[in-house]
Order: structure tokens, then sequence, then C-alpha cells
């Protein structure tokens, strides 16, 4: 029975790999091309005709994914916290640029303008597409892998686990992490756009702090529900490893995360983590905690090993 087991959890571990293998290698080829046309005109058109800061902020997504998915295979699909912070940032985004791709194709109607359906367009608009469904699958994979970091006591002959909520530095972290994602996604895919500029909804958006509320919550509830909502995870948590549970350790529910992400409607919420339990309103009013993950593979060989032990303690 036991080899049956084995055979079955091997068999799934290699089906696993094929797909982390498929994933990435499909998104280093499509980031290796951007990066091709990134050195291509940096050295080649020109630097009078860019603008050096704002091109290297706007591809520094692209970097970091092409290190993530390097470090990714280099580390046997085990470390992804940089892969996965760039698969957030590719979701994210997807639905600004199925839009540009809209009002590019419906803003263009001269006869002497380049074929709107031309090869280079096509063939951006497979690998957008490319890039968004192999960004889904993969963060979806990869999010479960990641489980609480829980601590044993033992009492008596009972073992009881416990889990801590992640320190104020971490919340920290990702509350800042979180915020520049969403700021680098606000000024190159609203606020820079050429397409946005040209609406009339957008220039008759209000200006001033009105405006800057209005867009703030929407673009918070985006933001938290997208990723929070779905891959249970964000940004600022994969980049410290942290994840969200419930008050029994177990991945929160849809509804719980809807409580979270309009808590952050509160005014000093962003602050409210700031104290011993460092636990936000959002926390404490949709009863879920921000802890410390663990890899699911390492959680399956830490426990193999204390059965081991337990075995030839006997």
């Amino acid at each position: 029975m036991q080899g049956v087991d084995l055979e079955n959890i091997l068999k799934e571990l290699m089906e696993i790999k094929r797909l982390y293998t498929i994933i990435g290698a499909t998104i280093g080829v499509i980031l290796g091309y951007y990066l091709f046309w990134f050195f291509k005109n940096f050295f080649f058109s020109g630097h009078e005709y860019i603008n050096l800061y704002r091109y290297f902020v706007e591809y520094s997504p692209t970097f970091l994914g092409f290190i993530g998915v390097v470090i990714f295979f280099i580390t046997d699909f085990r470390s992804s916290s940089l892969l996965r912070f760039f698969m957030c940032i590719e979701v994210l985004s997807f639905p600004f640029s199925i839009f540009f791709y809209v009002s590019y194709f419906t803003s263009f109607r001269e006869p002497q303008t380049e074929s709107l359906f031309s090869i280079f367009n096509i063939l951006a608009m497979g690998l957008t597409l490319a890039l968004f469904v192999c960004s889904c699958i993969g963060l979806w994979k990869l999010s479960k892998e990641k489980l609480p970091f829980l601590e044993y006591h033992t009492i008596g002959s009972e073992s009881m686990a416990h889990f801590s909520p992640a320190p104020a530095s971490h919340r920290f972290l990702n509350r800042m992490i979180d915020f520049l994602v969403l700021l680098f996604i606000v000024y190159f895919y609203i606020l820079d756009s050429y397409y946005f500029k040209r609406l009339s909804w957008f220039e008759a958006f209000p200006r001033g702090n009105l405006g800057l509320v209005v867009l703030e919550i929407f673009l918070l509830l985006y933001f938290y529900l997208i990723l929070e909502g779905i891959f249970k995870t964000t940004p600022g948590k994969c980049a410290t490893a942290t994840v969200i549970v419930d008050e029994h350790g177990n991945s929160p529910s849809f509804s719980q995360i809807l409580t979270r992400t309009f808590c952050r409607l509160i005014p000093f919420d962003a602050l409210s983590f700031i104290g011993s339990e460092a636990r936000g309103w959002h926390d404490s009013i949709s009863r879920t905690y921000v802890v410390k993950s663990v890899d699911i593979h390492e959680k399956e060989a830490a426990e193999f090993t204390l059965d081991a032990e337990s075995e030839n303690t006997f």
C-alpha cells in the first residue's frame, strides 16, 4: 500500500515539474524576447530619444521576471518568490493591456497606416496572452505550495500546532511593496497611457483630492480582490514569504477576503498593524492572519524526518 502511495506521489511530482518546466520556459523565452528589444533600442536607437529613467523603470518587472525564472530553474523549482512577484504584476496589468489593444485597433483608420494586423501586432498580442495564462496557472499552483509555518508544542502525550502572526516589519514591507506595485501600474498603465488620456470620461475625471480618493478606492478593491481573493497572495507577501490564513490555519474563504478588502478603506487602517500582535483592523475584523510560510516540500521532508526519528526511538 505504501509503495502505491509513493508511486502516485512521485508521478504527481513529475507532472508538477513538467508543468513548471513548460510555464518557466515559456515565460523565460518571452521575457528574453522583450529584453532583446530593450537592449536593441537602448544601444542602437540613440539615447536622445529615450527617457532613460522611465525606460529602465518601465522594464524593471521584465528584468525581475527573467531573473526569477533563472532562480526558479537553478533551485529545481523551490525558490519562486521573485517569479511569483512578477506573475502578480502580470495578472494585474493584463486588463489594461487588453484595453490598450482594443483602443489601438479602434483608433487608427487611415488607409496609409501600417496594417493593424501585421505580424508584429499579432505576435505582441499572442505573447501578452501567453504571459497572462502562464502567470495565472503558475501563481495558482505555486501559491498552493506555500503553507503556514506551524510550531508544535507537546503537552503530555498530545501535540498542539500553533502559528504566530508575521512581525510588524514584514507587515510594513508587505504594505510598501504592494503600494509601489500599485503605483507602477497606475502610472504606466493609466496616468501615462496615451489611450486613457484620449477617453472623454478620463478628461472629465475629477482632479485633486477627490480624484485621488476615487482612484484609490477602485484600485484597492481591484488589487486585493484579484490577488488575495483568487491567489491568496500579493507581491509583498511573495517577497516576504508570508501567507493569509483563517483562525484555524486554513486558507480563508472569499467572504473573509472580501471583508479584508473593504476594511482596508477604513481611515488609518494602513497603520493599524503597528502593535504587539502586528495585526491590522482588516485582519481582526475578517478573522484572518498573515503568517510566515513554508514550502510544502520542506514541510513534507520535515514530517518524514520526524516520523523516522520517532520510529528509531522505539
